[in-house]
């Protein structure tokens, strides 16, 4: 099930809301309620951004995250990496990119 995120300078955990219509500012009831109310008055919305967040969820799974920073510690080592299912950000391009600069 997807939730409402609380939007603030200190937090980053609005990056996991589904969309725009899931994040309100933080400290402000008012605009809670208006996403609570407009979610809850459409119900195929909320059930296609369900299946978006169980999709997120999978990818954010904890052996999947441990392999992937595992091949990122293997590959700055110096040693052999599989680095083409991670995520964008540590694919060996993007890796020898950053080092190259």
């Amino acid at each position: 099930m997807p939730v409402l995120v609380a939007e603030g300078p200190q937090t980053a955990a609005s990056e996991f809301a589904p969309g725009p219509r899931f994040g309100f500012p933080a400290r402000n009831a008012a605009t809670l309620a208006a996403r609570l109310d407009d979610l809850l008055g459409h119900p195929l919305q909320l059930r296609a951004a369900a299946a978006r967040c169980a999709r997120a969820a999978r990818e954010l799974d904890f052996e999947r995250c441990t392999s992937h920073m595992e091949s990122a510690y293997r590959f700055v080592m110096g040693g052999e990496a599989d680095l083409l299912d991670a995520p964008p950000a540590l694919r060996k391009e993007d890796l020898n990119r950053c080092s190259a600069g």
